[in-house]
Formats: structure tokens, C-alpha cells, sequence
């Protein structure tokens, strides 16, 4: 079984990955459901841990339903 944690920071995901997490999402905001993290925590976290790591892309808290102006943006 894979493991998979979403994390919020470099810091817990670096925990997760030493208890043995298999993969990481990593977000900022959970509170609002997850929000894209900032580039330097990202960065940080994808070349310093041995797993992979996934970033959340979404912008804004609530729905998934995006204009076409929202798709440009998280692209």
C-alpha cells in the first residue's frame, strides 16, 4: 500500500517522509481545502526529499470550477 500525505510545509513533509510517507502533496492553506504552496517552500521540499513530490495547483479556496481565465492563471 502506498502512503500518501498532504503536507503543508518543507517541515512536514520531511516528517512524513521519515515515517515512511511513499509520496507527498504538498499545499499550503488546508484550512481553505489546500492552495497552491509559494515556489521557494516547493523548491525546498522537491530537491531536498528522496520521494516524490506532487504541488497542488489551485489558487483560490472553494469549487473546482474554473473559468477559462482561472486554467491560464494556474498554468
Amino acid at each position: 500500500m502506498k502512503i500518501e500525505v498532504c503536507a503543508e510545509s518543507y517541515e512536514y513533509a520531511l516528517k512524513a517522509e521519515k515515517a515512511g510517507a511513499n509520496r507527498i502533496e504538498l499545499c499550503k492553506a488546508l484550512h481553505l481545502e489546500g492552495l497552491t504552496p509559494d515556489y521557494e517552500s516547493a523548491n525546498k521540499t522537491i530537491e531536498s526529499l528522496n520521494i516524490p513530490v506532487f504541488i497542488l495547483i489551485r489558487h483560490r479556496k472553494g469549487d473546482c470550477i474554473y473559468s477559462d481565465e482561472e486554467f491560464e492563471l494556474m498554468k
